[in-house]
């Protein structure tokens, strides 16, 4: 990907970001490629979740709770969309394996 993004990097999503880009630039569009993408999307809600809840355990530690109750709200909102890619890569799959 060529554009960057504001602010500090994050090595991590960079790298599944650059591996997302060489999918669509090597995979033929289609089912295969729908397929890696969404795992590529998987990636990016599994880096959030681990540096969500880092943060989440950070706050505890400082006992500012206030804070950890936010984190943990927004953390279980990327868990729960991780759940729904899930199940989108699996019908995903399975549409794959029916043609």
């Amino acid at each position: 990907m060529s554009a960057e993004a504001e602010g500090v990097r994050n090595i991590w999503m960079r790298a599944i970001l650059d591996d997302a880009d060489n999918d669509a630039k090597t995979i033929i569009t289609g089912p295969l490629l729908d397929i890696a993408l969404a795992g590529a999307l998987r990636k990016g809600k599994q880096s959030e979740r681990v540096s969500y809840e880092t943060a989440i355990a950070l706050a505890k530690t400082l006992k500012m709770s206030s804070s950890a109750e936010a984190l943990t709200a927004i953390r279980d909102a990327e868990n729960q969309a991780d759940e729904d890619l899930s199940v989108i890569l699996t019908r995903l799959c399975g549409d794959l394996c029916s043609k």
